[in-house]
């Protein structure tokens, strides 16, 4: 009958716009992910930099005598660290930025090598 195909149509409709929605969701979801890690790695690269000044400084100090060697290994160390956590950033950028584009061109063939 006419009314249960609106009845359908309605359905229909409905289960759309959610499908919709959810992919909206997602997508932004991904956006902001990807934001996100890109502003970890700028904060990781800008704390690697500061770590890098302190240990020329320490190394510095060593050599004219103010500091005991052991200090320069607690800087590196230091260095180090902070190195790693750049990396861990890093990486969690790419993987961000591949979902995005994966979400995006999902069946595209060669998609991958435009995006290096």
């Amino acid at each position: 009958s006419v009314r249960s195909a609106k009845i359908d149509v309605t359905i229909s409709e409905s289960e759309l716009k959610g499908v919709a929605e959810a992919v909206t969701a997602t997508i932004e979801k991904a956006y902001w992910d990807l934001y996100l890690t890109a502003e970890m790695m700028r904060i990781q690269a800008a704390s690697l930099a500061l770590a890098e000044q302190q240990f020329r400084e320490t190394e510095e100090r060593v050599k004219v005598g103010n500091l005991p060697d052991l200090e320069l290994a607690a800087v590196a160390a230091e260095s180090a660290a902070r190195k790693s956590q750049l990396i861990d950033a890093s990486s969690q950028h790419e993987q961000a930025r591949l979902k995005i584009i994966y979400l995006i061109y999902p069946d595209e063939i060669g998609v991958w090598s435009r995006y290096p």
